[in-house]
Parts: C-alpha cells; sequence; structure tokens
C-alpha cells in the first residue's frame, strides 16, 4: 500500500498495494542484505529509521482510507494492528520467495488475493476492494 491512495473522485481515495516491478525489485533486493552480513549479525540502529518511516507511511494511508469511508471507524491500537498485518503479509511473502519456498512468480498472485480479503475485513467493499486492487498491481 505504499503510495497509494489513488482517488476515485475528488474525496474518494482507495487503498493501492505496490505493483509487481516494486515487488520483484524488493525480493532482489532482500535478497542481497544477509549475504553482507556476517552470521549472527543484524544491524538494526542503520536500518531503524528507514523501517520506521515506511511503516508510518503504511499508517497514515491506513488512517486515509479510514477517514475516506473506506475502512471501518478504528481505534488508533486497531489502526497500528491492521497496519501491521498489511506489513507483516507483504514481508512474509518476500521473505517465503528469498527462501525458495515461494515461487517468485506466485508473489503478486498471493499479495492481491491477500490484499483484497484484508481490506473487506477492515470495511472496504468486495468490489471496491477489487478495483483498488487491481489498479495497484499495474
Amino acid at each position: 500500500m505504499e503510495g497509494d491512495l489513488d482517488a476515485d473522485g475528488p474525496a474518494a481515495p482507495r487503498p493501492r498495494p505496490p505493483g509487481q516491478r516494486h515487488q520483484r525489485e524488493q525480493v532482489e533486493a532482500r535478497a542481497v542484505l544477509p549475504a553482507q552480513r556476517p552470521p549472527g549479525h543484524v544491524q538494526l540502529d542503520a536500518a531503524a529509521p528507514e523501517g520506521e518511516a515506511a511503516f508510518q507511511r503504511l499508517v497514515e494511508a491506513v488512517r486515509r482510507c479510514v477517514g475516506a469511508g473506506r475502512f471501518e471507524p478504528v481505534d488508533p491500537m486497531g489502526l497500528l494492528g491492521w497496519s501491521v498485518q498489511l506489513w507483516t503479509m507483504r514481508h512474509g511473502l518476500v521473505s517465503l520467495a528469498i527462501a525458495g519456498l515461494l515461487p517468485l512468480e506466485n508473489v503478486p498472485l498471493h499479495f492481491a488475493d491477500m490484499s483484497a480479503r484484508l481490506f473487506v475485513g477492515y470495511g472496504d467493499s468486495r468490489e471496491a476492494a477489487r478495483r483498488s486492487v487491481e489498479q495497484g498491481m499495474r
């Protein structure tokens, strides 16, 4: 959902998952990272600001969907919870692809399906969620 609300009209944002090219680039970039680190070493302090900024963009996208009436009203913890669900869904698929447990070409299919189902679970209509995902996957 990075980037990520497109408007159906002047005040109708919709959740939009990133496209397939971005997903492939993310998988390829993450596949290199473990080889660059010594065994057992994780350098969190260098990656934390970028990771936090990326997560906050996701939280803001979810907040805009709630504000626009696409997702149900939710308290701040619920907003964070939905953001964590979207974040871990994406990173889980990427991790499976990096590990060779999920073919890279299957990531977009699962990402699109899971995104639409989560959007509906958050209160979006099936049709609106499907349209948003289709648009975002281009």
